[in-house]
């Protein structure tokens, strides 16, 4: 795959889609997207809100989903920015079709209408989230660098730390 020149990859953001191309987001180049042997990259000319895409997803309807310092949506030929929310890490999509953000300021919940800031700490000051993932029974797990890793169950929040058993409270997967 041909990636563009000069620009820093670190944890990429990649992914494949259903009509098998390669999405892949630059920290300062972009979004580029290759398919059948043809490279385009996005960028903030192209309706990107920042060059640094630190994730991108596909969802089940097949939009495309990328998070920097906002949520843009892929509309075919460009992107429009849906929400401006601080530091964008992770992208996930549970099997109800909610789209959860993580983000430097904590995680969100976006159902298709509104985008609901889920208050992981209850209020006080919520961790940064950079990875979001269901597991088999339909909890939303969220690592966090900082305050260990918490479950939401659907209703509410538990939070897990070294004093409920974890080895650190730097959960970073």
């Amino acid at each position: 795959i041909p990636i563009p020149r000069r620009v820093p990859v670190s944890r990429p953001a990649i992914v494949t889609d259903g009509q098998g191309g390669l999405w892949c987001g630059y920290r300062g180049g972009g979004l580029s997207h290759y398919e059948a042997a043809h490279l385009r990259t996005f960028t903030t000319e192209d309706g990107l809100t920042e060059n640094r895409v630190f994730d991108v997803l596909e969802d089940r309807q097949g939009r495309v989903w990328a998070g920097s310092y906002a949520l843009d949506l892929f509309d075919g030929q460009g992107f429009r920015q849906l929400d401006r929310i601080v530091g964008i890490r992770g992208l996930s999509e549970d099997r109800a079709g909610n789209l959860w953000i993580g983000a430097n300021v904590g995680a969100f919940r976006y159902d298709g209408t509104q985008i609901e800031n889920m208050q992981i700490k209850g209020g006080a000051s919520d961790p940064g989230v950079k990875r979001i993932m269901e597991d088999r029974t339909g909890h939303i797990w969220f690592p966090s660098e900082e305050f260990g890793a918490s479950r939401y169950d659907g209703e509410r929040f538990t939070n897990f730390t070294v004093a409920d058993g974890l080895p650190s409270d730097e959960a970073i997967a």
